[in-house]
């Protein structure tokens, strides 16, 4: 089975752009999506779950 690519990204609002990236592969996408979306409760995050392969 192949692995799923995530993007991590931090991004100042201030300055208008991505600060810190990183690319990491997963056997379980599903996991990370897990264990992202419970950080759902926190007003200031935005997220956008993509995955390719």
């Amino acid at each position: 089975m192949p692995q799923s690519r995530f993007l991590i990204e931090a991004f100042d609002l201030e300055r208008w752009c991505p600060i810190l990236q990183a690319m990491f592969s997963v056997g379980d996408p599903a996991a990370v999506r897990a264990i992202l979306a419970g950080a759902a409760d926190d007003p200031k995050l935005e997220k956008d779950l993509h995955s390719g392969r």
